[in-house]
């Protein structure tokens, strides 16, 4: 479903869950749990997912943006995450770009996703469940691929990033703030799939 939201003020998920119900025309969206994703340039620049109708979460619909409303996967909903003691990072694909042989950038392309940071955890044990995400066979060689943490979650240039190597636990290097870049490079390798999801899609 595809929704052209109003220009309207600030709001939390709580009324935007309201207002899509009401406009929906008889489609039943469920009764969530939602989370609403804010996506700019490839990247998951915010989430939010307070359903407390008294929640200061707040939000809007910037015309530069795109957001999606989801129910989220039933392994990261809140209560299992307490159990896990796991949270979710952003993460996103990226490739640098150097121009006159001196200047360089950081683009992101792709689909970008929130992935579970589970507690204790070393990162080729990470690698294992990225496999799975992202339908990356093992027979798929990952090693023209670097896997980096932004841990203030800013993505450029001028980051400091921390490559991941297998024998680091991530929840010991980021926070929910953090984001984590994979930095593909020039491979014979199958290109990451995506498997599509029964999202509600919202677009200014």
């Amino acid at each position: 479903l595809q929704f052209c939201m109003p220009k309207t003020g600030d709001m939390n998920l709580n009324t935007l869950v309201r207002f899509v119900k009401r406009i929906a025309d008889g489609y039943d969206i469920g009764d969530g749990p939602f989370r609403l994703l804010k996506f700019s340039q490839s990247r998951i620049v915010g989430y939010f997912n307070n359903m407390d109708p008294e929640s200061k979460e707040m939000f809007n619909f910037e015309s530069r943006a795109r957001f999606r409303l989801e129910v989220p996967p039933s392994q990261t909903t809140e209560k299992l995450k307490e159990n896990n003691r796991s949270f979710l990072i952003r993460v996103c694909f990226a490739k640098e770009k150097s121009y006159y042989n001196y200047y360089c950038s950081i683009d992101t392309y792709g689909d970008p996703f929130l992935f579970d940071v589970l507690e204790d955890e070393t990162f080729d044990q990470t690698l294992v469940r990225l496999r799975k995400f992202l339908e990356i066979s093992d027979s798929d060689d990952l090693s023209s691929f670097k896997f980096m943490l932004s841990v203030d979650g800013s993505v450029s240039y001028s980051t400091k990033f921390v490559e991941l190597l297998d024998g680091m636990k991530l929840s010991e290097k980021c926070t929910i703030k953090s984001h984590m870049v994979i930095f593909a490079g020039k491979s014979k390798s199958k290109k990451p799939k995506r498997t599509a999801s029964n999202e509600i899609k919202i677009y200014n």
